[in-house]
């Protein structure tokens, strides 16, 4: 008499899960490249979300940030990072001069100093390597001069001292091999 009072619970998931599972199984048996083509429809999408949320969790705090419209965002969201530019600071021109009075002005391009035929200043000395030093300008004006001879080439000197990375500044003499530049700036 007991068991005549407890109803009887269908469980409509399990059965509905049970169909899926068999008509999985059919398809994939009848057509298995439909079936992988719609397993990755249904996999990648929370893929795709996940990585978008971990990449913006390991932005350094050194990276460049876009500001969009700082405006409309909230106090409490903004940061202490500055957006970088490309614009300098103090509006100059510099310029590398060589023995024979030519003048290579330093712009937003790289300006490639050696004795292949391809860079900027060409200089046919044995004492300068094919590819020797790069002067470039930084994002807050200054120019630099970076030696890529490497620690058994014959470096880049600025005013006697050798340097790997170093400020150029008005006056400055470089020495590249045996082979000086003078490099020199002033306002536009």
């Amino acid at each position: 008499m007991r068991n005549e009072l407890v109803p009887t619970i269908a469980i409509p998931a399990a059965d509905a899960w049970g169909d899926v599972n068999l008509w999985f199984s059919d398809t994939y048996a009848s057509a298995p490249a439909l079936m992988l083509f719609l397993a990755a429809l249904l996999v990648l999408p929370p893929l795709a979300v996940a990585g978008l949320m971990l990449r913006r969790q390991r932005r350094s705090p050194e990276s460049t940030v876009l500001i969009s419209r700082p405006s409309l965002r909230p106090c409490a969201e903004r940061r202490s990072v500055t957006a970088r530019t490309e614009l300098a600071v103090w509006p100059t021109e510099a310029w590398v001069e060589t023995a024979s009075g030519e003048r290579h002005v330093v712009g937003r391009a790289l300006l490639r100093i050696g004795r292949e035929a391809d860079n900027d200043i060409c200089l046919q000395e044995k004492t300068v390597h094919r590819y020797h030093a790069v002067v470039r300008r930084t994002s807050d004006g200054s120019v630099l001069i970076t030696d890529l001879s490497g620690d058994e080439g014959n470096g880049v000197l600025v005013n006697g001292r050798r340097v790997a990375e170093g400020r150029l500044k008005a006056g400055d003499v470089i020495g590249i091999g045996e082979v000086k530049l003078n490099f020199d700036s002033g306002p536009v």
